[in-house]
């Protein structure tokens, strides 16, 4: 059907309606379909980004079980281990061996109870009970009472030297001059000190010697068996040397005199 024509603003307009209704739905057509396109790509990615999740998570949980059994199987190795070691310490007849053979049997069994599994609660290590003489306080209760008793020895026998010789005087007064026993006095007890007096300087003056003409090789052997003492040597090993140099102050103590 044909419009009439007529004039608008003095000017000859010819209307059609179709022209301006067919381009706007057109265009609105279009724009649903782009958006609809989008919308299923926004799917796809959705779908796609679960299903990679999903496999991520497998993934991560077979690596966590694998982690866990390669854990395991290491703490098992270092438990045999210690205690292949400590069976070797019990069976060993030498005191280095079975020394070194039970601290390696201490490393592994330390190495294994550090090893942790995720989720896993520390395990709880029965603490062995420790005789109290082998305790720090008990081996300084030792120490002391050692000290004490050698303090009681040294005022004992102080006391017995006036004792002693009170006895001797008596005894000497019955007796004629050539055979009477001679006694000790103070000028003994100085001689006494005078002598420990000696023995000690001489000792200190050794390593200050030393230090004075050869620093550094003074220096270098200080501390070099300070470190090889309390590292390298074994308890056995520390304990032979100590024996050795308490010897060795005793003999010198005793031929001093």
């Amino acid at each position: 059907m044909n419009a009439q024509a007529g004039r608008v603003n003095g000017r000859h307009f010819q209307p059609n309606i179709t022209i301006g209704m067919s381009s706007e739905d057109n265009n609105l057509d279009q724009d649903k379909q782009a958006l609809e396109e989008r919308r299923r790509k926004f799917q796809n990615l959705e779908d796609e980004f679960m299903r990679e999740s999903q496999e991520l998570a497998k993934e991560e949980e077979l690596l966590r079980m694998k982690e866990q059994e390669r854990l395991r199987q290491e703490r098992q190795e270092l438990l045999d281990h210690a205690t292949y070691c400590q069976q070797l310490a019990d069976q060993a007849s030498d005191p280095e061996q079975a020394d070194k053979y039970a601290r390696l049997a201490r490393e592994h069994y330390t190495r294994a109870q550090a090893i942790r599994m995720p989720g896993e609660e520390p395990a709880i290590v029965p603490q062995a009970k420790v005789p109290f003489w082998q305790t720090r306080a008990g081996q300084r209760l030792a120490v002391a009472l050692q000290v004490a008793a050698a303090i009681l020895v040294m005022l004992w026998a102080a006391s017995m030297f006036d004792v002693i010789k009170t006895k001797i005087v008596a005894i000497n007064a019955g007796l004629p001059e050539d055979a009477r026993s001679s006694y000790y006095n103070l000028d003994e007890f100085q001689k006494f000190f005078f002598h420990l007096f000696v023995e000690l300087a001489n000792v200190t003056t050794v390593p200050i010697k030393a230090f004075i003409l050869f620093p550094a090789v003074a220096w270098y052997a200080a501390s070099g068996l300070r470190r090889e003492f309390t590292k390298n040597l074994t308890p056995w090993q520390r304990v032979q040397v100590t024996l050795f140099l308490l010897f060795c102050l005793l003999l010198h103590s005793a031929l001093s005199h």
